[in-house]
């Protein structure tokens, strides 16, 4: 495998690129406004959407590795050192809520919001909503590990990214609601200020981009961390059937016997 650190770092780096260029491309082509859209918009029509699925998908995958990660270093600190079973059972939850905001992640990419809209709003609360309720998971496991594996400078840092991807959510999701009521124009995708509800619908999407990019700082903390461990290949368990073909000199008959056999490769 390559350097763990390379999977939050990829990540990081994916994530934001994807935004920018997707914005360009739709800003570009006149498919949205420059002013503040959400980053959904600007990847509503091809050939930007198609860009934007491809590589939210790759980065949703990183995003599920990373996790993969993180979850077992910690669980591997956790029983090296006998923490109680509460933590543990936290940072089970972790990779469950981890996997659920990275499958999100990939609905909002593949669903886009006008043209399956209940699927993408779905997605983006399993991805922002489900994704904040990951990074407290990752704020309870670094007050345990707290001078194990990293200094109190980065677990304030974490706290501050949570806490702004908490409440941008939150914000988030109320301000869309106000902007959508007042709204009485035609393209929602290219919300002018004379479509009405234009300060909720720049405060949503502005709080839409913080927590997109908190939440992608927060996983660039983890680089620290993933350069001091490393993942050895799993065991490989290979089952085979073996067929001996057998003769009986008494009887002078040919007979098969059939084992079940467990080879373990360790690679």
């Amino acid at each position: 495998m390559p350097p763990l650190h390379y999977f939050p770092i990829a990540t990081s780096i994916l994530f934001p690129f994807t935004f920018f260029l997707s914005y360009g491309i739709s800003v570009g082509l006149g498919h949205t406004e420059f002013d503040w859209p959400y980053i959904s918009d600007t990847s509503t029509h091809p050939p930007e959407s198609c860009i934007f699925a491809q590589l939210i998908n790759l980065g949703a995958l990183l995003i599920a590795i990373t996790v993969y990660i993180r979850f077992r270093q910690v669980d591997e600190f956790y029983r090296s050192r006998e923490i109680r079973l509460s933590a543990v059972r936290v940072n089970d939850l972790a990779l469950i809520l981890g996997w659920t905001a990275a499958m999100g992640i990939s609905l909002i990419a593949n669903f886009q919001e006008t043209n399956v809209f209940p699927v993408h709003f779905i997605g983006a609360i399993l991805a922002f909503g489900v994704g904040a309720l990951y990074l407290w998971t990752q704020i309870h496991s670094s007050l345990v590990l707290l001078s194990i594996t990293h200094g109190s400078k980065t677990l304030w840092i974490r706290i501050l990214l949570s806490v702004v991807c908490s409440v941008g959510f939150i914000t988030a999701i109320v301000a869309e609601s106000i902007a959508r009521s007042e709204f009485h124009g035609h393209d929602k995708s290219k919300w002018l200020p004379t479509d009405g509800g234009w300060t909720p619908h720049v405060v949503s999407t502005v709080s839409e981009w913080i927590v997109a990019l908190a939440f992608d700082v927060f996983i660039l903390t983890f680089v620290n961390e993933f350069k001091q461990i490393a993942l050895s290949m799993p065991n490989i368990v290979v089952r085979v059937n073996r067929v001996d073909t057998l003769f009986d000199a008494n009887r002078g008959d040919v007979f098969e016997e059939a084992e079940s056999l467990n080879v373990s490769l360790t690679t």
